[in-house]
């Protein structure tokens, strides 16, 4: 069996243990990358490869047990729907600009709100760092978006 640790934090004290950062004078946590290339190490064994793998390290206390209460899924919206369609005429109109279509991992109410049918997409400002300690946005970019904005809903909402 391999054994990675991946910390040793530990609210306890044993004196015989690794997993004692005031005793050791040094915190032991490797990055991400570093375990990558233990486990792919531990794989590579010959003539017998690694048949287990344990993460050990921390409080042995800690019980990191959840369930699950809620799950958004993925979601993907077809450029051709009417929205995304009315913000691309807005944002050609307005600004003779060509929105870019992405994809995203990030975690938005966009999604809850298209999975109960009605029709939404994440669309909005340049910017970037979004709720984290350095968060910035393009000004400018806040006013033009405002401005399709008001376009879409008019537009999408049939009102002159």
């Amino acid at each position: 069996m391999g054994i990675i640790d991946i910390t040793n934090r530990c609210n306890l004290r044993c004196p015989i243990c690794f997993s004692h950062a005031g005793a050791a004078d040094y915190l032991y946590e490797p990055t991400l990358q570093e375990v990558r290339e233990m486990m792919e190490n531990l794989r590579a064994n010959n003539p017998i490869k690694t048949p287990a793998l344990l993460f050990s390290g921390g409080d042995p206390k800690f019980n990191a047990d959840y369930t699950i209460t809620f799950y958004r899924g993925p979601m993907e919206i077809d450029p051709d729907e009417e929205i995304c369609r009315v913000l691309k005429e807005g944002s050609e109109k307005l600004l003779g600009k060509t929105p870019r279509y992405v994809g995203g991992t990030g975690w938005m109410d966009t999604q809850i709100i298209y999975s109960k049918g009605i029709p939404a997409v994440a669309h909005g400002p340049i910017g970037y760092g979004a709720h984290a300690k350095e968060e910035w946005v393009d000004l400018k970019s806040v006013y033009e978006t405002a401005l399709v904005h008001g376009y879409a809903i008019k537009k999408f909402c049939g009102a002159n």
